[in-house]
């Protein structure tokens, strides 16, 4: 064999050996290609485990209840303490304040009956905390409120009773009776009922401002357009007082007979005052007049008029 065809066995047999090494290299995981290399790295790798949960959570909040509830009592204590105080030293109401120290004496049996009765123990101190916040803010709107209230009805009163000593002078009471356009009607009176009529709500708005700021100690804000409207209001309904007289609705007055008017006009400021300080006596004023006024009808014609519905 010459050196030649040598040559070309060799290089034959070394292409064979690369054929053969090529087709068993994977060209994914060989360096030339880490992409590969790396995902398969991924995928023979094992996956990832999952966390354990955290037991320690559980024994913590479990851990901070019961101090909670062995720091309770010690803490419930404090504050009844306190509110106890400050009813012994700001409230003025004998009544009210026993009630509370007796609310707060229940609590605190229940507290040492064991923590089953925490709650309704905190149930009673809240209340007696909030009725003592409440009579807090009513004590400054006592003073912000009422005071300004208070001369308000004053003025009324004071304007009311001028005007009142005016219209039934000599020169005065003349002129007006007078010049009233209605003969039947003496104007004099009118007026008198409206000015007694409105004095009945200034003493109605003066009584319950000592009711609700000094007796009962429970004044709220939120009523003041009443204290407001109750003088005009009861000018008004004495009016209206007058005119129910003057048609003779009510057999306790005298009426009115020819050529005379009202007999007693005492009667009438007596009413329009009531009027004006208790406004629940007009109520029962209207619904009087309403009976006089209704009509009364018959089983049969009820029972027509229900069958004739009934066909309808």
């Amino acid at each position: 064999m010459s050196d030649q065809e040598a040559k070309s066995n060799t290089a034959a047999a070394e292409g064979i050996v690369n054929i053969v090494s090529g087709a068993v290299m994977d060209p994914v995981t060989s360096e030339e290609n880490p992409i590969g290399s790396v995902a398969s790295e991924a995928a023979n790798s094992n996956p990832p485990a999952t966390p354990a949960p955290h037991s320690s959570l559980g024994e913590s909040s479990t851990a901070e209840e019961s101090e909670r509830q062995a720091a309770f009592p010690h803490i419930f204590s404090q504050r009844v303490e306190k509110v106890r105080l400050k009813i012994k030293t700001e409230l003025n109401n004998a009544g009210k304040a026993m009630a509370y120290l007796n609310l707060l004496e229940q609590a605190q049996n229940l507290v040492s009956q064991g923590s089953s009765y925490y709650e309704e123990a905190e149930r009673l101190l809240s209340e007696v905390e909030y009725h003592l916040a409440f009579r807090e803010r009513m004590a400054r709107a006592s003073r912000r409120v009422g005071i300004p209230l208070f001369f308000y009805e004053v003025i009324w009163f004071i304007i009311l009773i001028w005007i009142l000593i005016q219209i039934n002078t000599v020169p005065t009471y003349e002129i007006i009776r007078n010049s009233s356009p209605i003969t039947e009607v003496n104007l004099v009176h009118l007026l008198s009922s409206l000015i007694w009529g409105g004095l009945g709500g200034v003493v109605g708005a003066l009584y319950a401002l000592w009711k609700h700021i000094a007796k009962e100690q429970d004044f709220d804000p939120q009523y003041a357009l009443w204290y407001l409207t109750n003088p005009v209001l009861g000018v008004m309904l004495g009016g209206f007082i007058f005119l129910v007289i003057q048609a003779g609705f009510f057999s306790l007055t005298a009426g009115v007979e020819p050529g005379l008017n009202i007999r007693s006009a005492f009667v009438i400021y007596v009413l329009a005052w009531i009027s004006g300080f208790k406004q629940n006596v007009v109520y029962e004023i209207v619904r009087r007049i309403l009976d006089v006024f209704r009509v009364e009808t018959s089983p049969t014609s009820s029972g027509a008029s229900a069958e004739t519905g009934t066909e309808r």
